[in-house]
């Protein structure tokens, strides 16, 4: 039983390593895909630009606003929330 569960999980990532980051990400943003190039790129130990990966995930609105060195806090709703979570800062209330 242990054995198959094993196989299994080694299957899927046989999948997963086979499949083009475009294919993996499809229907997503394209900053998805770069994200799994750069997981992908990455050697055993070697340690994530996680800034980098960070400012890839922003909303662009929020890329431009942390560039130009605005404060993108006050924007309401689920966007300002997403940008919190990838500034690590307390998101706005609902």
């Amino acid at each position: 039983r242990q054995a198959e569960k094993r196989r299994r999980f080694e299957r899927i990532g046989e999948i997963k390593a086979a499949a083009a980051e475009d294919e993996i990400a499809a229907g997503l943003p394209g900053e998805f895909a770069e994200l799994l190039r750069a997981a992908r790129a990455l050697q055993q130990g070697d340690t994530p630009d996680y800034e980098a990966l960070r400012q890839l995930l922003l909303l662009p609105e929020a890329r431009a606003a942390t560039a130009a060195g605005a404060s993108v806090g006050a924007q309401g709703g689920a966007r300002a929330r997403r940008v919190a979570i990838a500034q690590r800062r307390p998101a706005p209330p609902i």
